[in-house]
């Protein structure tokens, strides 16, 4: 991507100083002229090549100094449609912008792809102008659109003057969602009204025990533990387990191993059936939370669904969250940033061999949905 660019800006740059070069070439040869026959057609040219020259340098210098740019559109829409986006410049100043020069950037920041379009626009004093742009994109993913390298230049682009600008839109390219295979055995025993205990966290519930310790000042006698305490020749009490609800977590695994390299279309289809197996769920009206690591804000997020409309509201958020290199795995991450126990199933999206499944597996059943297409 970064070499793209650069070979863009290089052929923008090559032309600029054509343009220079040609000319230099033409001056010369005017002056020459001029110095050796100082024909009139050739004083007059030398004169207006001149004052080209330098008007071209003082409107270049002093124009486009109070100019406002802006971008618009960047609604979602499917694979395959069509996304436009619209530049929009205003000249507020005095003088007139004759050519005002950029690129406009739209990076995928799920697949990584970005591309570079140019731009060219020209306003008078106090007025604007607009340019529009259709994206396609055959991958999902968020589409996050600026613009760079902003100048004003004159019309032969001898003299350039770079310009701020601030503009920039977003997009979204929805993943195309179907129903995933999973197989009945994996769900027959999923009930919302059940419970699991954790073995490895004490709790408030008092219908299942995490352990015994002995009475202390304040603890209920609904706690004591009876037949211990006549054993043992002490008062004991029950130490309540922590609840664990029955349900499922499925998990985005997009931090890869260093020298795992997925191509653009395995992370469209990864996040495709991430999604796929969030909609065959809410088929079966089974609730469950959808995590991923999300690469901005380095966070793991977790988002709790209980229907398609829930479903849908993530995937903005998530088609942001970007596959990035990590020595360390998205499971560890989500273990480090949440109480791992509140769930007993995990369903884990992966394009590559599942790092630190095995800790998972500690905390819960763990089926993996390994996806390389």
């Amino acid at each position: 991507m970064r070499e793209r660019i650069r070979r863009i800006a290089g052929r923008l740059k090559r032309r600029q100083t054509a343009n220079r070069v040609v000319f230099a070439g033409w001056t010369f040869v005017l002056l020459a002229l001029f110095f050796w026959r100082g024909y009139p057609a050739v004083t007059a040219a030398l004169l207006f090549t001149l004052a080209y020259a330098a008007a071209a340098f003082v409107f270049v210098l002093a124009g486009g100094t109070d100019l406002r740019i802006s971008l618009s559109g960047g609604d979602m829409i499917e694979k395959g449609g069509t996304m436009g986006i619209r530049v929009r410049i205003e000249n507020r100043g005095r003088l007139p912008v004759f050519l005002c020069c950029g690129r406009v950037s739209a990076l995928n920041r799920l697949t990584g792809e970005s591309r570079q379009l140019p731009l060219r626009l020209s306003a008078g004093p106090g007025g604007s102008a607009e340019q529009v742009f259709d994206l396609t994109d055959e991958y999902c993913g968020r589409i996050d659109t600026r613009i760079r390298e902003l100048s004003i230049r004159d019309p032969l682009e001898l003299f350039s003057a770079k310009r701020n600008s601030a503009g920039r839109t977003t997009g979204y390219i929805a993943p195309q969602i179907s129903m995933a295979g999973i197989p009945d055995s994996w769900l027959d025993s999923y009930n919302m009204e059940s419970y699991q205990y954790s073995q490895y966290e004490k709790g408030s519930d008092p219908g299942e025990v995490f352990g015994v310790r002995e009475y202390q000042e304040g603890d209920s006698l609904k706690q004591i533990h009876w037949k211990l305490s006549a054993k043992l020749g002490n008062v004991t009490v029950k130490i309540p387990s922590f609840p664990v609800e029955n349900n499922i977590l499925i998990i985005l695994d997009n931090l890869l191993e260093p020298d795992t390299d997925l191509t653009p279309a395995q992370k469209s289809r990864l996040m495709e059936e991430f999604y796929s197996l969030s909609a065959a769920l809410l088929e079966r009206e089974i609730p469950h939370s959808l995590g991923w690591f999300d690469g901005e804000d380095q966070a793991f997020l977790l988002r709790r669904v209980r229907s398609t409309e829930e479903m849908w509201a993530t995937v903005p958020e998530a088609l942001g969250c970007g596959f990035s290199p990590s020595q360390v795995s998205t499971v560890y991450r989500y273990l480090e940033s949440w109480d791992a126990g509140r769930f007993s199933n995990h369903f884990l999206v992966t394009g590559q061999e599942g790092r630190d499944t095995e800790r998972l597996e500690s905390r819960g059943a763990v089926k993996v949905f390994r996806t390389t297409e």
